[in-house]
């Protein structure tokens, strides 16, 4: 965690984006305001960290690639 503080602070000093590759949804809600989910290289969701919840993660990640 204080490295992602560390990371923020200095994307925001710096007016750039930061992307984080997390599979720790208690990290992405207290840290980040958006989360996007990939599947395969494409955006599988796109959502205001309030709106994703744990049931939705799960089913994310429990999917088999290439599964519709």
């Amino acid at each position: 965690p204080g490295l992602l503080r560390a990371a923020k602070k200095k994307a925001a000093e710096d007016g750039r984006t930061l992307l984080v590759n997390l599979h720790q949804p208690e990290l992405v809600r207290r840290h980040f305001r958006r989360v996007v989910g990939l599947r395969e290289g494409r955006v599988a969701f796109d959502l205001h960290v309030e709106r994703v919840d744990d049931a939705m993660l799960a089913a994310f990640f429990q999917r088999e690639p290439g599964a519709t």
